[in-house]
């Protein structure tokens, strides 16, 4: 009886140790952190920052990185920027998403915009905000937020960023209940 306990003792563990491990190869990696660009932009013929509906980034470059991003670009400052190679006309009349908005690269990171909003529009300022998901190589799809600002001059300022609420991954809240149930069973069967 005793040999069958250990049995079902040891069944019961390694079912829970290969379930965990199971779930936690399973589970996404998102990355994490924030990314600025800078760069110029232009303007459609005719139009100010006060009526226009769209604008052209002409040429942009990564200056900033934090998180995950630190990483995937290290070194990156105003000194040693890291060119943006893809950036997309941002068209904030309408709500048309935009595949990508900007993309890098190397490493391969882009950003697709999906909601845009106009916080501040005058004749000397642009402000939108919105949400979108960045692209990484190595990570799965994660969704973020980004903030351009912009000034009568032709230069702007875009800010993307994403972050996650801590939550309690599944593999190990699996193999806290295991091992909680593998205890009680070893108190039962002690007695």
């Amino acid at each position: 009886m005793n040999n069958l306990k250990k049995v079902l003792l040891g069944i019961v563990a390694s079912t829970s140790i290969g379930v965990t491990m199971s779930i936690s190869s399973a589970q996404a990696v998102m990355i994490s952190g924030g990314v600025g660009l800078n760069g110029n932009y232009s303007l459609p013929v005719g139009s100010n920052l006060g009526n226009t509906t769209s604008l052209i980034i002409d040429a942009a470059a990564i200056t900033s990185a934090g998180g995950d991003f630190s990483v995937l670009y290290p070194g990156v400052s105003t000194i040693a920027p890291v060119p943006v190679v893809h950036a997309s006309p941002i068209n904030f009349s309408g709500s048309t998403p935009i595949d990508p908005l900007w993309s890098t690269a190397a490493p391969a990171v882009s950003f697709s915009l999906e909601t845009l909003g106009v916080t501040t529009q005058n004749n000397t300022a642009l402000r939108l905000d919105g949400t979108g998901t960045f692209t990484v190589a190595g990570y799965d799809p994660t969704p973020g937020t980004w903030v351009l600002t912009s000034n009568s001059q032709g230069v702007g300022t875009l800010t993307f960023s994403v972050s996650q609420a801590a939550v309690p991954e599944p593999g190990t809240m699996l193999l806290l209940g295991s091992g909680l149930v593998g205890l009680g069973l070893w108190r039962k069967f002690k007695k």
